[in-house]
């Protein structure tokens, strides 16, 4: 997402929404911001794993049996 960085967002951080990773795969989430003169941050970085496997579902029907 490029988009300019506003004193609001900081103040109250923004949510990216992002297509996550297949069930069990990490989902990775990188991130720069560069000023009107071109600087650059240091990337930030974060993940996560997907897991939509419901416990006690043996019939893979999303719900427990």
């Amino acid at each position: 997402v490029k988009r300019p960085l506003t004193a609001e967002d900081l103040e109250n951080g923004i949510t990216v929404k992002v297509t996550p990773a297949a069930v069990g795969e990490d989902t990775v989430v990188t991130a720069v911001v560069t000023d009107p003169q071109g600087n650059t941050s240091p990337e930030g970085k974060d993940n996560s794993t997907v897991d939509l496997v419901v416990p006690g579902d043996v019939d893979g029907d999303g719900e427990k049996t």
